[in-house]
């Protein structure tokens, strides 16, 4: 989806023609969990909006399901888990995403797509920290990042049933790429407590100075304009934009929700996590060797998040 919306977004029409071509060609990963019932499932909604499901409140439920754990869904040493996890989990996800409805309504679809940008963020900002361990930023639960921030370009072209329908199976493929990454605990309370909201580089004390009270999306973006990796420039536009949108959300704003520590989540997670993924791959990083065009030592992580 990231390929082919390239092209609703900045124009690159051919992007759309190979998007298609590689869809059509690759294996459906995610047979065994996004199903035509699933979509049914958001047909008639029998609760009202008021009653519904918040997708914080999902994953808490999800954290909590010893039938997901670590190890449950696939083995650490599998290359890709998130194509192994559907095979083993992918009913119990299926049923987890299915409480994930959406009206047909402009309102409602926006929301829900508000909440999406909160979702992704907070599984890779957080289910990458730990207090007192380097930050791992994920390159698979990036990619999910990256393309929350393509879905408003793609819906564009869609009526709205089949907005929602894109939407609720984009929502079932980040569920099961944080549970395949063995669905690490989140410290909510601590992240919030204990990351920095004005990011600098390491060592860079006249910068920190100067910057302490601009912008500091502005530094972040500023280095990272130039980097030679295509995947943190599109990992740090997404929060960038969604910090534009909902960065004054206060905290408690997610209180109403049933996961643990949400009355501490602020806009401010946003710039938290793009903070910690520009230290973890290095300000000032450059490309010194590829191998058949892959930069080999970027920083990346690739590993399960949920075994230790």
């Amino acid at each position: 989806m990231i390929h082919f919306a390239h092209a609703p977004e900045f124009g690159i029409h051919r992007m759309a023609v190979e998007g298609l071509a590689q869809a059509a060609v690759h294996d459906a990963s995610l047979r065994n969990m996004i199903e035509r019932s699933l979509m049914e499932s958001n047909a008639k909604p029998e609760v009202m909006p008021s009653d519904r499901v918040h997708s914080f409140s999902i994953l808490s439920r999800i954290l909590m399901d010893d039938q997901l754990k670590a190890g449950a869904a696939c083995s650490k040493d599998t290359f890709v888990r998130s194509m192994e996890a559907p095979n083993n989990v992918g009913g119990i996800v299926r049923e987890y995403a299915s409480l994930w409805t959406i009206k047909e309504d402009e309102n409602d679809i926006q929301a829900r797509l508000e909440e999406l940008d909160w979702l992704v963020a907070l599984l890779f900002g957080v289910g990458g920290w730990k207090k007192n361990v380097p930050f791992r930023a994920h390159l698979y639960i990036a990619h999910m990042v990256t393309s929350c921030l393509f879905l408003p370009s793609v819906m564009l072209l869609l009526k709205p049933a089949h907005q929602i329908d894109l939407m609720r199976a984009c929502f079932a493929n980040v569920l099961v790429c944080f549970i395949g990454e063995g669905r690490p605990a989140l410290e909510v309370q601590g992240f919030f407590d204990s990351v920095t909201t004005k990011p600098t580089p390491k060592g860079d004390s006249d910068l920190a100075t100067k910057s302490i009270n601009g912008n500091p999306w502005y530094l972040i973006l500023a280095h990272v304009v130039h980097y030679q990796d295509e995947h943190l420039v599109k990992a740090v536009r997404a929060p960038s934009h969604s910090a534009s949108l909902y960065g004054t959300r206060p905290k408690g704003y997610f209180g109403h929700t049933e996961l643990r520590g949400a009355e501490y989540i602020d806009g401010t997670l946003f710039i938290r996590t793009a903070g910690l993924l520009t230290d973890a791959m290095d300000w000032h990083y450059e490309v010194t060797k590829r191998v058949e065009g892959i930069d080999e030592g970027n920083r990346w992580c690739r590993d399960g998040l949920g075994w230790d």
